[in-house]
């Protein structure tokens, strides 16, 4: 058994409310629907099959002639859309309970609301329908940023992990280079320089990669969603173009000490090292 809702109308214009209809058309009589596109995922159904629900005990066969989107974090993406006369061939008497207005420009919302109250005496209820984003998405941007503040200190100290160890490594190699006339300027530069460079193929190599996984990964849990063309994946360039410098200058941060470390240990150390 598949709980799906039943949304109708009882009289009014569809067209005057903005449905995405992704593809096909509305429904224009009590046996067609509209699907969302998670219900037709969901049950491996498309445009022109049958779908059959059951509703108190009853069952239903029901023709999807549209399907539609929406951009809502709850359930709507899984259920269809369809006249109230679908219901009143099981439950005649039933009746719709909420009612959807569409104000012209220039209206006042809240005076509306305030009206139809007053004038049902308190048994009609009014609300606005708000499009700004849910709270649930505001409170996701402290939680990123300070995702990725802590993602970048562990970048830090994964380079200077790196780095130290990798100049542990090459002791042999320094002590030449500083026997044949290496200043400690020149040690350095060589640390920072071979750093910078991995760093360099890093960003080139994963930056792509970074971009293809983190759109497939949207695409599956947007699809799962039943949301996947109301929510595009839009690529923040400035982000992208930041991240080659930011990486650099972690780099940069991340080797200047063992840099300095190594530039400054005197030959005769090094070769006792070994």
């Amino acid at each position: 058994m598949l709980s799906q809702n039943l949304s109708g109308r009882e009289d009014g214009d569809l067209d005057a409310f903005d449905f995405d209809i992704t593809s096909g058309r509305m429904f224009q009589s009590q046996n067609e629907i509209v699907a969302g596109e998670g219900l037709l995922r969901m049950t491996s159904k498309s445009i022109g099959d049958e779908l059959v629900v059951r509703v108190m005990g009853q069952s239903l066969t029901l023709k999807i002639v549209g399907s539609t989107i929406s951009n809502s974090l709850d359930n709507s993406n899984r259920m269809f859309l369809s006249s109230i006369e679908t219901l009143r061939q099981i439950k005649p008497e039933a009746e719709a309970k909420s009612y959807y207005v569409k104000l012209s420009e220039g209206n006042d919302v809240k005076a509306f609301i305030t009206a139809i109250e007053r004038r049902s005496n308190g048994l009609v209820l009014g609300e606005a329908v708000d499009h700004t984003p849910p709270p649930e998405i505001l409170t996701l941007r402290p939680v990123v940023v300070g995702l990725s503040l802590v993602l970048t200190f562990i970048a830090l100290l994964s380079v200077f992990n790196t780095t130290l160890m990798g100049i542990r490594e090459r002791m042999r190699e320094l002590a030449m280079l500083k026997a044949v006339g290496f200043t400690p300027s020149q040690v350095m530069r060589t640390v920072l320089v071979n750093a910078l460079i991995l760093a360099v193929v890093a960003v080139v190599m994963g930056l792509p990669i970074g971009v293809v996984l983190t759109y497939g990964a949207f695409v599956v849990l947007a699809r799962w969603q039943g949301f996947t063309r109301s929510i595009p994946f839009v690529l923040n360039w400035l982000g992208l173009i930041l991240v080659p410098f930011g990486t650099l200058f972690i780099t940069y941060l991340g080797t200047m000490l063992p840099a300095r470390l190594a530039g400054r240990v005197k030959v005769v150390s090094l070769l006792r090292y070994e």
